[in-house]
């Protein structure tokens, strides 16, 4: 019986803490590392119940941790798709912004190093035309006729829903394999991820400036900007969650580690949320290239880019603790 009452006493700080713990959940309070701590506690709490059940006859007590326990397991066992639906849908709607928030460095590092090789690509055509058209060598369809012509072959073209539908598979395919790279070389410490980051923003910068250059401008980001608004972010966003693996793998996950663990996933399903979207656009919207389709097309790139801003940086952040 000392024994047991000892049990009961070393363990009834736990049965508190658990209970705490779902009445935060039943009022939708938790944040990631309170979530974790729910789920530890549930199955810390039914151990418990199995030892008590088979050394002790006391009603009351068994009374009290079965019911314990049992709604413990109904808070962190979803019953139903649609509760998996739900999740996914706070950790899109809530978790992606509060990542962005929380690892914005990990982003920004990722941002920096794209535009650092869009202003060399830029640079590049702009003072040795030779040199750019040898980096491009690998892209000939670019290099077919000049920018002039292509944007006047384009205009003049016909593309039909059948073209669009199959161009948007092939882009969201193309685009998800280059976000997926730059993620999974982030195992690399990162070096890889500055490669691929790097190299896309040089060839970007390179063809922008080439259009640019033939007075083509406004043709070319009417041409990308409508997929670009959300694609290249998403490319970006993918390295940045690329980095958070670097950092991992050189410094570890740290104290919060669940916390950082979700908030990659979150930063990946974000980015493969913003590719198909992107892919969408660009196989339908972006291919219709009307000479007055320019400005509006244009615009909504502006209204994309701006609505992804405010998505990230101005939703509140709902059932997350942010963390400066």
């Amino acid at each position: 019986m000392a024994r047991l009452s000892d049990f009961h006493r070393d363990r009834r700080s736990r049965w508190r803490r658990l209970e705490e713990l779902i009445e935060r959940a039943d009022a939708d309070r938790l944040d990631g590392d309170a979530t974790d701590e729910l789920y530890r506690l549930y199955r810390l709490s039914a151990s418990d119940l199995s030892y008590l059940q088979t050394r002790t006859g006391d009603p009351a007590l068994l009374d009290r941790l079965e019911s314990l326990v049992a709604a413990a397991h109904a808070r962190v066992t979803p019953s139903a798709g649609a509760d998996r639906a739900a999740r996914l849908f706070r950790l899109l709607a809530f978790g992606f912004p509060a990542a962005m928030r929380r690892e914005f460095g990990m982003v920004a590092l990722a941002l920096a190093v794209f535009l650092g090789g869009g202003a060399l690509g830029a640079v590049l055509s702009r003072t040795s035309p030779e040199s750019a058209q040898t980096l491009l060598a690998a892209f000939p369809h670019i290099l077919d006729q000049s920018p002039s012509q292509d944007a006047a072959t384009r205009e003049s073209a016909e593309t039909t829903l059948g073209n669009h539908a199959g161009f948007s598979l092939f882009l969201f395919f193309h685009n998800t394999s280059v976000a997926v790279t730059c993620l999974a070389l982030g195992l690399t410490f990162g070096v890889g991820t500055i490669i691929i980051l790097f190299y896309n923003g040089l060839i970007l910068g390179c063809t922008a400036m080439m259009y640019h250059s033939d007075g083509v401008l406004g043709f070319f980001l009417s041409w990308v900007g409508p997929h670009g608004a959300l694609e290249l972010p998403a490319i970006i966003i993918a390295a940045g969650a690329g980095f958070m693996l670097a950092r991992a793998e050189i410094a570890g996950w740290g104290e919060n580690r669940e916390t950082a663990r979700r908030d990659c996933l979150a930063l990946v399903l974000g980015a493969a949320l913003l590719l198909f979207i992107a892919g969408l656009i660009e196989g339908g919207f972006s291919q219709m290239h009307h000479p007055g389709l320019v400005t509006a097309k244009i615009i909504f790139a502006c209204v994309m880019f701006l609505a992804l801003v405010a998505w990230a940086f101005v939703t509140p952040v709902k059932s997350l603790e942010m963390r400066a």
